[in-house]
């Protein structure tokens, strides 16, 4: 069961800055560790999407270039 420490992990802030959830039941943690965790991949999910649409609105000749230099040229 996640704790308030892997949730300052995933957040990337010290513990104590949630200190607040101390009290909070530790399936409440669990819950909001999945949500951050499902937030997260939603947000990559979008930025991957919203940078593949800007490449597509690149001219064709350049579009090789913007996808190396976006995607390290793994696309």
């Amino acid at each position: 069961m996640a704790d308030i420490t892997d949730l300052a992990s995933r957040l990337d802030v010290p513990a104590t800055t949630l200190a607040g959830l101390d009290d909070v039941g530790a399936e409440e943690v669990a819950r909001l560790v999945t949500l951050v965790d499902d937030t997260f991949a939603r947000e990559d999910s979008a930025v991957e999407v919203g940078l593949k649409a800007t490449v597509n609105a690149i001219p064709r000749p350049l579009r090789g270039r913007a996808k190396a230099l976006l995607f390290g040229g793994e696309r």
